[in-house]
């Protein structure tokens, strides 16, 4: 009971509904970062957000933005 109580506190506070509304934004993530079946863990998930990070700082070096903007 306690944790449901938890639970609903923190989908009022995100403005969303994890059970109700986590397909929505599994659609959402898929449009944006494609394919992310392969996620079954929080590693899985660390190795993704960290080939987004190296993305993001070839892009901005590419695009000639100093290196301190990206620590």
């Amino acid at each position: 009971m306690h944790r449901a109580l938890e639970d609903a506190a923190i989908e009022k506070e995100q403005h969303w509904r994890f059970i109700e509304d986590a397909n929505y934004f599994k659609d959402a993530i898929q449009q944006k970062y494609g394919d992310i079946d392969f996620i079954s863990n929080t590693d899985d998930l660390q190795r993704l957000l960290e080939v987004y990070r190296v993305a993001n700082l070839q892009q901005e070096l590419k695009d000639s933005t100093a290196l301190e903007h990206m620590l």
